[in-house]
């Protein structure tokens, strides 16, 4: 997956709101969120691995985060900081949309983690 601000030819464009309603997405600080997954790099047996990067080679998804305009997506931050494993995680719903479900992966994880 191919994300940044200079992402040419993307797949759709985020960007975030101040505004909670507003947002298609949130990063809940909630103990009751819709999906709860754990990210990073020290994960020791992840149900599934996504690499990405600005520089990506061959990506299957290209998102570019824009700061003015109308993005595709708009998300809601409630915590403190956001990494690009928060961002990640909150967008594997529509990622699987736009790759047309083609990983088998991804959808199984979905499902298995909604609402746990």
């Amino acid at each position: 997956m191919k994300l940044g601000s200079n992402v040419s030819f993307e797949d759709f464009t985020i960007g975030f709101t101040k505004n909670k309603n507003e947002a298609d997405f949130i990063i809940s600080k909630s103990n009751f969120p819709d999906f709860k997954i754990k990210a990073g790099n020290n994960i020791t047996f992840p149900d599934i691995k996504i690499t990405v990067s600005k520089d990506v080679t061959f990506p299957d998804v290209k998102i570019k985060i824009i700061k003015a305009g109308i993005p595709n997506y708009l998300i809601y931050n409630e915590k403190d900081f956001t990494n690009i494993q928060d961002v990640t995680v909150v967008l594997l719903p529509i990622i699987n949309v736009y790759t047309k479900n083609k990983n088998k992966k991804l959808i199984k994880f979905l499902i298995r983690n909604r609402g746990n």
